[in-house]
């Protein structure tokens, strides 16, 4: 296919008086409980995940999660081996005070302090979850009861994704007003309400 130059068109620039916002890709792609599975999943292959370290503090963590513009992130070490997911909300004041009542020194805390170890964690097959849809998906997920589940390659031994409860809500566009973050089973519920 060969591209055509419009001879008439005037090259310019142009101002942005006009409320431009950053596009992000879920921007424009509706999901909803026919979709592909694979749709709601940020390939790690494609997109490097990013992440902690087990020895960042809860200040550089919370910093961290300021940019990242996710609601969990992968814990690595300092050998960038998978240890666990630490969830946004397992960073609040309160989780953190828990900690200190126990005898813990606040500027002692690290992200290993509060983060869901991976012995912890649930995951689906890759393949798995490129034969199914989304309405499918969450009817396996809401059994579970976590907010969180690893999208794994068993062929090539590695994590490929991570899907967050939250942020799927966010996808669905579901208001889901709840003190702590949904879970699989809150979503399926608001959906099928």
């Amino acid at each position: 296919m060969s591209s055509r130059i419009i001879p008439n068109k005037i090259l310019q620039l142009v101002s942005l008086e006009s409320p431009y916002e950053l596009a992000f890709p879920d921007n424009f792609t509706d999901i909803h409980l026919e979709s592909p599975a694979l749709a709601i999943l940020t390939d790690f292959k494609s997109h490097p995940p990013a992440t902690l370290y087990l020895d960042n503090t809860i200040d550089e963590a919370r910093q961290f999660f300021v940019n990242a513009h996710a609601s969990v992130l992968p814990v690595v070490d300092r050998d960038d081996h998978f240890r666990g997911l630490m969830p946004h909300g397992r960073l609040s004041e309160e989780a953190v005070m828990r900690l200190v009542s126990f005898g813990q020194r606040r500027e002692d805390l690290q992200v290993r302090h509060l983060m869901i170890p991976r012995d912890h964690l649930r995951a689906i097959d890759h393949d798995t979850l490129a034969h199914t849809n989304v309405g499918k998906l969450l009817s396996l997920l809401r059994q579970e009861g976590q907010p969180h589940v690893l999208v794994v390659d068993h062929g090539d031994q590695q994590i490929r994704g991570l899907i967050s409860a939250e942020d799927l809500a966010r996808r669905l566009h579901l208001a889901i007003e709840v003190p702590q973050q949904p879970t699989f089973i809150e979503i399926f519920t608001a959906l099928t309400h």
